[in-house]
């Protein structure tokens, strides 16, 4: 799984952090780490790429969302 957040900008989206976790395991966890103290208001958006391989097949997820808050 690979994650990565962005801040929207004037110019389009600003990529901040990315995240990746390869366990091959039921669960797993990846954190696109970034400290946005003091930026003010944004809109945000977190992206998320999934894989996993069953006898030989790949499944192929992508998710998505935006919010607006202050850091």
């Amino acid at each position: 799984m690979d994650v990565d957040l962005y801040r929207h900008r004037w110019y389009g989206w600003d990529h901040l952090a990315n995240g990746y976790d390869g366990r091959f395991t039921s669960r797993t966890n990846a954190n696109a780490k970034w400290y946005c103290k003091g930026v003010g208001t944004n809109t945000w958006l977190g992206e998320s790429y999934h894989r996993i391989v069953i006898s030989g097949q790949n499944y192929i997820a992508y998710t998505d969302n935006d919010s607006r808050w202050t850091c």
